[in-house]
């Protein structure tokens, strides 16, 4: 029997250290992107006579994917995105949508830090509408943009239910393709090209 439990606990540690040496982690994050100098691709005047705008560099952000460690000081990083900037408005709603898919190269900067960049691809572009607003949706062809990030995380090994951090980003973004829709009356979209410039702060966890 001390021999069975002798085994059983070899194995426990054998495939602890196996799944912590693995060079594939998973992570998600949630944050939001800020771009108020990035271009406007709706606005207008609510009834109540204020102005609404909606840009494309602005809102929320979610992204998940998975990471490889390449060697133990670069990863790649793979992908997608969901980011939606909005109008608070209580009768209708108009919201610009996009779905980047990322490959991103880090460097691992000692115990704590990832410092990278690289490519990503804008795709399910739209301008989506509801309520007073609805009948103008617009959707806009893939595009392109470029990243540079700096994420902070708990050391790695450091603990067995994964890495937490925060990320900051600058993301070059721009909407060459043409946009399907029927224009408005009531208010104003902006046809390509545009920039979504922005930067982007997040929560991380990667396991």
């Amino acid at each position: 029997m001390k021999k069975v439990l002798v085994a059983a606990a070899i194995a426990c540690v054998a495939n602890g250290v196996a799944a912590q040496s693995s060079p594939w982690s998973f992570f998600v994050k949630a944050g939001q992107n800020f771009g108020e100098s990035s271009s406007e691709v709706a606005g207008g005047t609510y009834i109540s006579g204020n102005r609404f705008s909606i840009k494309a560099g602005n809102g929320n952000a979610f992204a998940g994917g998975v990471s490889y460690s390449v060697t133990p000081d670069y990863d790649i990083s793979l992908g997608l995105g969901y980011e939606k900037t909005t109008t608070a408005a209580s009768n209708g709603e108009l919201a610009f949508v996009r779905m980047p898919v990322e490959l991103l190269v880090f460097r691992n900067v000692g115990a704590n830090w990832r410092l990278g960049g690289g490519a990503r691809l804008l795709s399910s572009t739209k301008l989506e509408t509801s309520g007073v607003g609805a009948g103008f949706d617009q959707t806009y062809e893939s595009s392109t943009g470029l990243v540079a990030e700096a994420q902070y995380l708990t050391q790695r090994g450091g603990n067995p239910y994964g890495r937490f951090g925060v990320s900051i980003r600058y993301v070059l973004d721009r909407f060459d393709g043409k946009a399907i829709g029927t224009q408005p009356t009531n208010y104003a979209i902006t046809n390509p090209p545009f920039n979504g410039n922005h930067v982007g702060l997040s929560l991380i966890y990667m396991y």
